[in-house]
């Protein structure tokens, strides 16, 4: 089976649409449909059925296209492998995480593993996105744990203590809220654009910490960066929670320190069929190595 046409296929499957596979494949709508029909033929039987401008896979091709997932993983492992092993020329190593974790966490100190390595062009690539490491969005990535990843390698780096911060303007003019359920009248500010979706769940916890069982408090903001949450709580619009590695705490008041907190753990993930690549056990060492060192 000819694999371009395989990952064509692929493509075709996780984006629903030949227009939205175009973007990603760089081909025109006739090459993608002259694959389509050739594995068709191949197999002697439709890939896809048609439901109004989307294309749902067929319950048997819901198994191709996890053998082709497979089968195309490992094929980006084996270039990986001889390109990390063989090949010094300078090459891409990307690197997958959340906003906060780039901005506030990695820049912190991934100088030196870059100073190292000067043969690795670094790409730090932070989304919201749910993460898909088979088909090579990244070669590994510092996440939340994902579920039902069986194929995926997860290794605990550390854990964040999460905390409700305001600041003394918006105390002054709000007021402190003396009891957690107080809390329901106050400005909470949520990091995310749907704190419902991965990986943004796990900043969300102010809207059901504490609560009765099945009811939520309404976020009065929500906004996708760390930073801009900060300046909106510094600048009294409302409470906001930040881990226990944000530089600027000093600043703010802490809310129920002792009685309302949230622990987020933080993994490194790649697939295991690049668990021999050299530059991944090299980043790994690095990681933990740094954490041992400067993390309590």
């Amino acid at each position: 089976m000819d694999f371009d046409k395989l990952r064509t296929f692929q493509q075709v499957a996780i984006n629903g649409s030949i227009s939205k596979a175009i973007k990603v494949l760089g081909m025109n709508k006739s090459s993608i449909s002259r694959h389509l029909s050739s594995l068709e033929k191949q197999l002697d039987k439709p890939l896809f059925e048609r439901k109004g401008q989307k294309l749902i896979l067929t319950h048997d091709e819901e198994y191709l296209l996890k053998k082709a997932n497979h089968i195309l993983m490992e094929i980006e492992a084996t270039k990986s492998y001889l390109s990390s092993n063989i090949d010094k020329e300078r090459r891409t190593f990307t690197v997958s995480t959340t906003y906060a974790v780039a901005s506030l966490w990695l820049t912190r100190f991934l100088h030196d593993f870059i100073d190292q390595n000067p043969h690795i062009q670094f790409n730090i690539r932070a989304s919201a996105q749910p993460l898909n490491l088979s088909l090579r969005e990244a070669d590994v990535a510092i996440r939340p744990f994902c579920t039902n990843q069986s194929d995926y390698i997860q290794k605990h780096l550390l854990t964040w203590r999460l905390h409700l911060y305001a600041s003394k303007s918006y105390i002054k003019k709000f007021g402190m809220p003396k009891k957690i359920e107080e809390l329901d009248h106050h400005r909470l500010i949520i990091l995310g654009d749907n704190p419902n979706v991965y990986p943004y769940q796990y900043a969300s916890w102010p809207l059901i910490n504490k609560t009765k069982k099945g009811r939520y408090r309404t976020p009065f903001l929500l906004i996708n960066s760390v930073e801009g949450m900060y300046n909106f709580v510094a600048n009294g619009v409302g409470i906001g929670n930040f881990g226990n590695n944000f530089p600027y705490l000093d600043t703010l008041i802490p809310i129920f320190p002792l009685e309302m907190w949230h622990d987020i753990d933080a993994y490194l993930i790649y697939p295991k069929e690049l668990k021999d690549v050299e530059t991944i056990k090299n980043f790994e060492n690095f990681l933990f190595t740094y954490i041992k060192e400067h993390e309590k």
